[in-house]
């Protein structure tokens, strides 16, 4: 139990830096996805401790694992993305790419839409 209560105080923390960003310049703050991929990463990993700490079964194991899943992608992502842009020659492509992913946001969601129909299906 007290590393779970250990990752609630440092979710906690890092709320709290979250809401300073945020208060300056909430507008600009939720303009930026990186700022939603934080707070996903945040509130999701506190979800899955609570619940786990509290023996709560809101949300049954395998979704809690899937959970848990993307939140480790998504921080595996950012990390290697914020550690190429300490480098010139590979600021470029991150900013590249991430502009990319920004203008197929909308090709992806009808995609993922299409897998979940065809998943259903069979």
């Amino acid at each position: 139990h007290l590393i779970g209560w250990l990752i609630i105080v440092s979710i906690g923390h890092q709320l709290y830096l979250e809401f300073l960003q945020a208060r300056g310049n909430y507008r600009e703050y939720f303009k930026q996805v990186k700022n939603y991929i934080d707070l996903f990463q945040l509130f999701g990993t506190l979800w899955i401790v609570i619940t786990n700490l509290l023996n709560i079964p809101m949300p049954d194991l395998a979704f809690q694992r899937v959970l848990a899943c993307f939140i480790v992608i998504s921080q595996l992502a950012k990390i290697v993305l914020d550690w190429l842009r300490l480098f010139d020659s590979f600021a470029f492509f991150v900013s590249l790419i991430t502009e990319t992913i920004v203008d197929i946001r909308y090709f992806i969601c009808v995609y993922f839409i299409l897998l979940i129909f065809l998943g259903l299906a069979l």
